[in-house]
């Protein structure tokens, strides 16, 4: 029977029976073929249209389905593929796909199972050593579908899976090869491990055993020195003391090591336990945390309460989910359990308790939210992040040997950054994670706790027990918040049944009673209960095109926005420009804020402070006050442009800072402000400001690089340069020159980006336009840049050609005071005459991008200077 094999670790191959499968059509034959092995599910034509063609209408898209579907029958035969109601890959037939091997393989092996007693015989080492060989590289490698982006997230992720899977796999290997004595087999386990992370101090460990058991002493010194050089260069740390001990053990000759015990060096320990003194009334040691202590005691939710304290105390829940709709208190939730953990169970987490918001990420541009997920956490719990190497990286390293409790709130916003909470918690095995979120993660492992609304009395037991309204927690909140108002506030008789009615109008929901008890001021409860219920007469027509959160909270905001004084009602409606949390600065200069009013809004609950010091509108309230924003155009159009040139201003004056000694520090800062950055761009293009976009425009696409955002960046400079055109094609254009120099420049990134994804005839395209456009725009700066990158890309297929250009960059660049430029070019130069021999030529120019690296004060462009000369001299 013919057997169908799918290669997909590594660029894609596909075999029937042995032979290659090369008649595929388009990418999407490939990327569903792809998609169906991995999943092995049933999936409906609607998953599959949406999945890969999200930007076409919903018929276009079935219909490009059909074609594919057709045609992938047609190369890979019937037998494979069901096509009826839903489609998926037969069982009935042979098939397999190394990215389920390899994850069956090593989830088998290290699921669970003690390394000193099950699979350790050679041929398990044999077997796990064949199994991993088919990590032949990332998952889909240079494989890119353009405007698919629920496709390509769920390539990244797959990527990470893997990745993940293979260190793990060659770890257990590795350690299986020291129980057995296979140290060959394990030498090129640890090399291979070290290649993916070269960091990865637990690998040196192992590679220093391995090398020490072999009788290798001298190489196994000199690993340590390697581990050691590493982790001083890319993360700048010392290795860890158990590391250190291993190496002086093997130093002094009294390393040893019985194949039964584990050895103590690689395994990952988890902080010691915090000891209290031992006399009486000894100092407990305080946990470090970040928690904010509510003025406001938290009101029921006990049953909740108990089970997260409960779940979260042991071993297997490391990931806890509370779901909910909006304004169901899941915040508040979330911060009562974390107090309660750090009063009654802080030994639990020795390393800390920090609670992370996440609320107010553009959701438009879900592709950064693992990089800007990583950098917050980083932020909250004091990681200090440095640049040259991924973010993700050092936080999962510092992560790795501590206890420490993390709470993502809001994580619907970053619903996209999924893999990099796997990441975490599968790097670091100490850590435990708690969301809040309107949507479940759906992942292996998360524990689930569905909020419901709060309790609410049944009108029968007041009337037969009027005392017993404190086991009703909405109205036992209601009492609460309004006593806060007015000390002598008491639920009587008078006010009951309008108490009563105001719980039940905004569905028992912590947030409708916060902002419904803000009103009582100015309203009685029985007038608050009329109005509410007079606002609300929408909801007995049942409009099912409102979101369920929406039809008692709109009512509420309504309520909220008319009785706020007029500066009160201007500022909300500019605040809701800011698509993420934003600054005390950019408010007072864009939005025109003042604290006194900014405060009262705070007071209403309508703009909410996060524990960096930021502020933030909840979702709702966001959407309500953009409502209100849009009924006032030419207060909105002056708004804009006030947007669009404070950030772009900001990123502008970061250029220095970013390219210089202060990169880390500038980038955590650029990274935080990355939505409103995207919106400050778009704004600016659309609205044509050309002082903002000039000066930003090269510093606006470096981020993208930086953050590895290829798709994303080339997309930006291709809707961008769309616009352009079309403004200078327009008649009586008198912004020719300005429009030149940025159309030449958005083509250097268009050329740039579609490069490093493999689009080389798209790229070569747009750097020979860039360079016509800025050969009329007289700009020396962007004509180096274009040259210098254009050069970059084609060294892969013409380097007579990149050498060409890069000599006539070299030949430009000396007049153009810019250090950051002239060291690339020079480094550009010196690597192509050193891959065509010309080592003489490569060193003068390495040494010349050496020197103005140091005499401009720019570190990494240094470092990466002495680390080629180096290189050139080996």
């Amino acid at each position: 029977m013919a057997k169908l094999e799918i290669f997909l670790l590594g660029t894609p191959q596909i075999y029937v029976d042995g032979v290659e499968v090369t008649a595929f059509n388009t990418r999407k034959d490939r990327a569903l073929l792809a998609y169906l092995a991995v999943t092995g599910t049933l999936h409906s034509r609607e998953t599959l249209a949406g999945l890969l063609w999200s930007e076409l209408p919903e018929a276009s898209a079935r219909r490009n389905l059909r074609h594919t579907l057709s045609h992938l029958q047609k190369v890979i035969g019937p037998p494979w593929l069901t096509v009826a109601r839903g489609v998926a890959l037969t069982k009935e037939h042979p098939w397999s796909v190394d990215v389920q091997t390899l994850r069956t393989t090593v989830e088998s092996l290290i699921s669970g199972q003690s390394v000193a007693t099950s699979g350790n015989d050679p041929e398990t080492i044999e077997r796990l050593n064949r199994v991993l060989d088919l990590y032949r590289g990332e998952f889909l490698q240079g494989f890119y579908l353009q405007h698919a982006e629920h496709f390509e997230e769920w390539v990244l992720a797959q990527r990470e899976a893997s990745r993940l899977l293979a260190l793990q796999g060659l770890e257990a290997l590795v350690e299986r090869c020291l129980l057995q004595g296979a140290y060959g087999v394990g030498l090129t386990a640890t090399r291979r491990l070290l290649q993916l992370e070269p960091w990865s101090e637990p690998a040196h460990c192992l590679q220093m055993q391995l090398l020490a058991q072999s009788g290798r002493r001298a190489d196994a010194l000199a690993q340590y020195e390697r581990c050691r050089q590493v982790l001083a260069a890319e993360l700048r740390i010392e290795p860890l003391p158990t590391t250190t001990a291993l190496y002086h053990q093997i130093q002094t000759g009294h390393y040893t090591w019985l194949g039964a015990r584990r050895p103590a060096a690689v395994v990952v320990a988890s902080s010691p336990e915090p000891q209290l003194g031992r006399e009486a009334g000894a100092i407990r040691p305080v946990t470090p945390n970040n928690l904010l202590t509510p003025l406001a005691e938290f009101i029921g939710r006990q049953t909740e309460l108990d089970f997260i304290q409960q779940r979260l105390g042991t071993s297997d829940c490391r990931l806890l989910t509370i779901v909910g709709p909006g304004g169901m208190g899941k915040t508040s939730l979330a911060h009562a359990a974390a107090q309660a953990i750090l009063h009654t169970q802080s030994t639990t987490f020795p390393n800390g308790i920090y609670f992370v918001a996440l609320a107010g990420l553009d959701l438009d541009k879900h592709q950064a939210a693992g990089g800007w997920l990583v950098t917050t956490i980083a932020k909250c719990i004091g990681c200090e992040l440095t640049a040259g190497l991924s973010p993700q990286v050092q936080l999962q390293h510092y992560l790795r040997q501590r206890r420490l409790l993390l709470i993502l709130d809001n994580f619907e916003h970053v619903l996209a950054a999924t893999a990099t909470v796997l990441a975490l918690l599968t790097q670091a095995p100490a850590l435990t994670v708690l969301i809040t979120s309107r949507t479940r993660l759906n992942v292996r492992g998360e524990t689930v706790l569905t909020l419901a609304k709060l309790s609410l009395p049944s009108p029968t037991t007041l009337v037969t027990q009027p005392q017993g309204w404190p086991t009703s927690e909405a109205v036992a909140m209601f009492v609460q918040r309004a006593q806060f108002l007015d000390p002598n506030f008491t639920l009587n008789a008078t006010n009951l049944e309008a108490v009563l009615s105001i719980c039940r109008l905004v569905d028992g929901l912590p947030l409708g009673i916060e902002l419904a008890t803000s009103m009582l001021p100015m309203l009685s409860c029985a007038e608050l209960a009329q109005k509410l219920r007079q606002s609300l007469d929408f909801l007995e027509a049942d409009m099912h095109d409102l979101p369920v959160e929406q039809r008692t909270l709109r009512a509420v905001f309504e309520r909220s926005w008319g009785l706020l004084a007029l500066p009160e009602q201007t500022l909300l409606a500019k605040v809701a420009i800011f698509p993420a949390t934003f600054h005390w600065a950019a408010a007072q200069v864009i939005a025109e804020a003042t604290l006194p009013v900014l405060t009262r809004l705070i007071d209403q609950s309508l703009v909410t402070t996060t524990p960096d010091g930021r502020y933030t509108l909840h979702p709702s309230v966001h959407a309500f006050a953009l409502e209100k924003l849009a009924q006032t155009p030419v207060q909105g159009e002056a708004l804009r442009r006030r947007y669009a040139h404070f950030y772009l201003d900001f990123l502008a004056q970061k250029e220095w800072d970013l390219k210089g000694a202060a990169s880390a520090v500038v980038t955590a800062q650029i990274y935080l402000e990355l939505d409103h950055l995207r919106l400050a761009w778009r704004l600016a293009i659309n609205d044509w400001l050309p002082t903002a976009l000039l000066p930003s425009l090269h510093l606006f696409f470096f981020i993208f690089e930086l953050q590895g955002l290829l798709a994303e960046g080339v997309e930006w400079a291709e809707s961008s340069l769309q616009h352009c055109v079309a403004r200078r094609e327009a008649p009586g254009q008198a912004d020719a020159p300005q429009l030149d120099l940025l159309i030449g420049s958005l083509q250097i990134y268009v050329g740039w980006f579609s490069g490093r994804l493999g689009r080389m005839p798209q790229a070569y395209a747009a750097f020979e336009a860039s360079f016509t456009h800025l050969s009329s725009a007289a700009n020396p700066f962007a004509i180096v840049l274009c040259l210098a990158l254009w050069a970059g890309i084609l060294r892969g297929s013409d380097i007579q050609q990149a050498k060409v250009l890069l000599s006539e960059a070299v030949r430009q660049v000396g007049a153009i005071d810019d250090g950051w430029l002239n060291n690339l070019v020079y480094l550009l130069l010196g690597e192509t005459n050193q891959l065509l021999g010309n080592y003489r030529e490569a060193m003068a120019q390495y040494t010349q991008a050496y020197v103005v690296a140091q005499q401009t004060n720019l570190p990494w462009s240094l470092a990466n200077s002495q680390h080629l000369l180096g290189r050139l001299h080996i």
